[in-house]
């Protein structure tokens, strides 16, 4: 379990020659909703696809506040 063994709090950036990997914050909210609303992406994955915007920035919420918790790590990909 993460809570046990790391602590991302202050959530790392990390760089690499081709890709930021950061944390996800409200902005990112129309790519995330490309994303989960697009039906050839989420195929395979077991969720609804997502009809509106604040879908998305509902996940965002989501995502960051088991962050706060240290209940998981999502790096957003840009």
């Amino acid at each position: 379990m993460i809570k046990e063994h790391y602590s991302f709090n202050p959530f790392p950036k990390i760089n690499t020659n081709r890709l930021v990997l950061r944390q996800m914050n409200n902005e990112d909210q129309y790519e995330i909703f490309a994303l989960r609303s697009n039906k050839k992406v989420s195929q395979y994955i077991n969720r609804p696809i997502a009809k509106e915007v604040d879908e998305a920035l509902q996940y965002i919420k989501m995502i960051n506040e088991g962050i706060k918790r240290n209940d998981w790590v999502l790096w957003g990909n840009f």
